[in-house]
């Protein structure tokens, strides 16, 4: 009885084990290819007191993970934010651009905000335009 209650402790260990150190198998390389809906993004003519929300649908069209590594605003005006870091095929992650005016900016307006990821180039492009009267 003792031989059987120690060969049950070492399969239930050896299982356990096995669930701990589980990894997905992932590719993770540079040649992801996401599909961005609506960039560059046109807000139109805003006044200067006046804040653009836009998200930016971010889908994966491949096999490949594609994960999203940081997100940089090329401007202090400038805010972002995503919903996921890591997408599957088909996946979408939403990264919501929130752009407020600073009291100097007039006229045409141009904001970009840079994404670091296993994409294309490595870097991807969202793109706020528009006119602040």
């Amino acid at each position: 009885m003792k031989k059987i209650y120690i060969i049950c402790i070492i399969i239930f260990s050896i299982i356990i084990l096995s669930l701990l150190t589980y990894k997905e198998d992932v590719i993770y390389d540079k040649f992801t290819k996401v599909k961005i809906d609506n960039n560059p993004f046109d807000f139109g003519t805003i006044g200067a007191n006046d804040t653009i929300k836009h998200i930016f649908k971010l889908t994966n069209t491949t096999n490949t993970l594609f994960v999203i590594d940081k997100i940089l605003p090329s401007c202090t005006c400038t805010v972002s934010k995503t919903d996921k870091k890591k997408c599957k095929n088909g996946e979408s992650a939403n990264v919501e651009v929130t752009f407020i005016p600073t009291k100097n900016q007039k006229n045409t307006i141009n904001t970009v905000v840079f994404i670091q990821c296993n994409a294309e180039k490595g870097v991807l492009k969202l793109e706020l335009t528009g006119k602040i009267k």
